[in-house]
């Protein structure tokens, strides 16, 4: 499919700009359960197996879907994908404000992971693909800042909201706004959107919205190496998302001092990390790391004596731990920024949207085992057993991504 694209600059800063606000509300939403969790334990009202057990749901249901989604950002207007996710979310959150049974919430939790299969890697499409051709790859790194800042005002809501179950009504008034806005300025923005047949881009630039090459996803695959990132790719988010999830409960149980409200608190000093991470990027990709999977690995070994670090969690000051948290989320937004724009490498391809679609999805799959595994770890032993297995998990990523280098390279230059 021909995919439409602005060139008039002011309509497609103007679109990314939306978009970025759009997906800052989506992450806050998208994570207010998982800010609400140190409440919901302290109150007594869940244990951190049983909230975990919900989080996990959210997510195995995400994680095949994105595959999905993936598949149909490449195949249907991204849009369509969009309104669809926002309005599915919003009931979800509208429900789970109505009613906090803790069976209908695993149901409701985990449809609304699914309802948001294409969210994504319709954004992934729209900023690789529909914006104006010099704002794209400006736009894949401020994208991050915009996860980065969704998460941060989950945890400013969860730490200055009354009750955790206003927080689901918040969300679901925010989605429910964004809805009818996207569909408004897509209806704009559409009129001002050409094919490349209509406006052909410059001969000397590789286009991205006209793939230059095709190639089967069997391939990408199995020739870039992409299928064996899978499991590192899990393990990043185990411990990246993992970190920022379990920072306020673990503070609490590890910590006398601290209250649910100051480790909500205290867990938005980890997401600004996350941010100034993202910004770390541009000084140094591509001026000191020229090749992204590479620098992911070297990024990795950095990380690997911080989470060991934390194995000493409550043995140390809470300055120590606190600080070892910000300096695993600054190496983890890094990393995530520099995936990103691995994945971009695929547009020429036709494949953005499908390996967007596939690299969140192992995203997912991390969480899943960060919301429940170690939870269940954490009810069953103390978080310092939490961090052992996190450094046994980061070490088996370290040595995933260093076998797969080689196979990546040898693509990159055949293709």
């Amino acid at each position: 499919m021909a995919i439409k694209h602005l060139t008039d600059h002011k309509t497609s800063v103007r679109l990314f700009l939306f978009i970025w606000v759009m997906y800052a509300v989506v992450y806050m939403t998208k994570n207010c359960y998982n800010a609400a969790m140190a409440s919901i334990v302290s109150e007594g009202i869940m244990t951190k197996t049983q909230t975990g057990l919900i989080a996990a749901c959210f997510y195995l249901s995400y994680a095949p879907f994105q595959v999905v989604g993936g598949k149909l950002a490449d195949k249907y207007p991204p849009e369509m994908l969009l309104l669809i996710g926002l309005l599915g979310a919003a009931i979800c959150n509208l429900i789970v404000y109505l009613n906090q049974n803790y069976y209908l919430m695993i149901v409701v939790w985990t449809f609304n992971g699914a309802i948001q299969f294409g969210i994504w890697p319709a954004i992934f499409k729209i900023i690789s693909s529909q914006l104006e051709k010099t704002q794209r790859k400006k736009a894949i790194f401020y994208i991050s800042l915009s996860s980065s800042s969704g998460l941060a005002l989950a945890y400013i809501c969860a730490a200055f909201i009354k009750n955790w179950q206003n927080n689901f009504l918040l969300s679901a008034v925010l989605l429910f706004l964004f809805t009818a806005a996207t569909a408004v300025v897509y209806f704009f923005a559409n009129k001002k959107m050409v094919t490349p047949e209509e406006y052909p881009e410059e001969d000397n630039l590789p286009s991205v919205s006209a793939p230059t090459k095709t190639i089967p996803t069997a391939k990408i695959l199995f020739g870039a190496g992409l299928i064996y990132l899978i499991p590192a790719y899990i393990v990043t988010d185990v411990v990246s998302l993992g970190v920022k999830n379990f920072a306020p409960t673990m503070l609490m149980e590890s910590y006398e001092t601290i209250s649910p409200m100051i480790g909500n608190f205290l867990n938005v000093f980890l997401i600004i990390a996350g941010i100034a991470g993202t910004f770390i990027v541009r000084a140094i990709y591509p001026r000191f790391i020229k090749e992204e999977l590479t620098g992911v690995r070297n990024i990795g070994l950095i990380n690997l004596p911080l989470i060991a670090l934390c194995i000493f969690v409550g043995k140390i000051s809470v300055t120590s731990t606190l600080v070892s948290l910000c300096l695993i989320s600054v190496c983890s937004s890094i990393m995530a920024v520099l995936r990103s724009y691995y994945s971009a490498r695929f547009a020429k391809y036709g494949k953005n949207g499908e390996v967007a679609g596939i690299v969140n999805a192992c995203s997912s799959l991390g969480i899943v085992v960060q919301s429940y595994g170690l939870a269940k770890v954490a009810d069953a032993f103390d978080w310092s057993t939490v961090f052992t297995v996190i450094s046994a998990l980061w070490i088996g990523f370290l040595v995933i991504t260093t076998c797969v280098l080689p196979l990546w390279k040898k693509f990159s230059r055949e293709n």
